[in-house]
């Protein structure tokens, strides 16, 4: 018989309130992030193939993650290089039959081509707003492939300030592209 455990996460940059205690809690409140605000905080954003899986318990947090093996076919922004290997790291995973959730991670699945905005540290990359910064690559249309996300039942509360609105949820792959350079280029990160 497995277990259910909520765990509650906390990120400074980004969570403004953890999931609620009840085991019926459905929905983690976090800043929303608009593409440009997405593209200014991550430190590599990346378009690949997750080609493994696997789920660790990292003593130091004491937390089970999921860790998806991602190699690399595009570089939007980042010192990686195509056909190097990432790690994405994401809170919550089954291990020794024990099942660790939390709202708001993205589904990732042996197989998925993704792109992800992340941020990294300790050669790990982690994702910008939770769910917020995972977009799964769609070829199955006739015309350019479509980027799709979804917000994995993320509540999404608006920064302080003038509103900015929160990035697409589907977008051509071409117009994040080009979306993404543009937001770099005007913050003097690309020519």
């Amino acid at each position: 018989m497995r277990k259910l455990t909520t765990l509650a996460l906390t990120c400074a940059c980004c969570v403004l309130a953890a999931t609620l205690p009840s085991p019926q809690a459905g929905a983690t409140i976090v800043r929303a992030f608009s593409l440009s605000s997405m593209t200014t905080s991550a430190q590599s954003i990346v378009r690949g193939t997750v080609i493994d899986q696997d789920v660790v318990y990292d003593a130091r947090w004491g937390r089970v993650y999921t860790q998806s093996l991602i190699e690399v076919e595009e570089v939007l922004w980042g010192v990686e290089s195509p056909g190097e290997l990432v790690v994405l790291r994401q809170i919550g995973g089954e291990l020794d039959g024990v099942l660790s959730m939390v709202v708001g991670t993205a589904p990732v699945e042996i197989g998925d081509e993704i792109l992800t905005f992340a941020r990294t540290a300790d050669g790990l990359h982690f994702l910008v707003g939770m769910a917020q910064g995972l977009y799964h690559v769609d070829r199955r249309t006739a015309s350019e492939p479509v980027v799709a996300r979804g917000v994995g039942g993320l509540t999404l509360r608006a920064p302080p300030g003038p509103a900015r609105g929160s990035a697409p949820d589907r977008v051509t792959l071409g117009e994040l592209r080009a979306r993404v350079t543009s937001t770099l280029r005007a913050e003097g990160r690309l020519p």
